[in-house]
């Protein structure tokens, strides 16, 4: 997000040279901007993606205060089976269809090839899992 800091030199209308300060913009018409990839939604200043559960039949909307793909399907009432929520026990593997994501905490195994453990498992982009 741009901001401006009036307390910041280099964004600070008031540090400009002469020519400038008269054109520039008051505080009413300044606005903020969002930079994301097209596969990128932006709510309410949150970055968020969309999640397909295939089996599930569902769509639902992760967005950062989410935490994994686990914690957001038990946010809308899916009991997924898991049982470390660390990727130690490989009990919430699941097969990934389309998209992107990090691990937060890094699991102490790795997943079958075209699978992942949704407990830590958070969205980089869109994605379509077999839930």
């Amino acid at each position: 997000m741009l901001s401006i800091d009036k307390n910041d030199d280099k964004t600070n209308p008031e540090n400009l040279p002469g020519e400038m300060k008269q054109q520039s913009a008051d505080d009413s018409q300044r606005y903020n901007e969002y930079f994301a990839t097209a596969n990128d939604h932006i709510a309410e200043g949150n970055l968020t993606h969309t999640i397909k559960l295939l089996k599930s039949d569902m769509t639902i909307i992760w967005d950062q205060s989410k935490g994994s793909v686990l914690e957001l399907c038990e946010s809308v009432g899916l009991t997924p089976p898991n049982n470390c929520r660390m990727g130690t026990c490989g009990t919430c593997e699941t097969k990934l269809v389309t998209g992107d994501y990090e691990y937060d905490p890094e699991p102490f195994m790795e997943p079958l090839d075209g699978k992942i453990f949704i407990c830590c498992a958070r969205p980089l982009s869109d994605m379509e899992i077999e839930l």
